[in-house]
């Protein structure tokens, strides 16, 4: 009985190993296309910093 549910152990842990990988992967291809975006963006529109002022006006470096 424990070797049954030794072995149903190692295959969810492996099953869980893999799925892991395979959502870090995801996760890598979704930053890197973010990361395309943003810089496509920022060639489109450069990003403009707000500084506000001490009588709270702001205004665009």
């Amino acid at each position: 009985m424990l070797l049954a549910e030794n072995e149903q152990l190692k295959a969810d842990a492996l099953a869980f190993a893999e799925r892991e990988t395979a959502l870090l992967s995801q996760v890598e291809t979704l930053t890197s296309f973010k990361d395309s975006v943003t810089a496509a963006v920022h060639v489109i529109h450069p990003p403009v910093e707000t500084i506000v002022t001490e009588d709270n006006r702001e205004t665009r470096g």
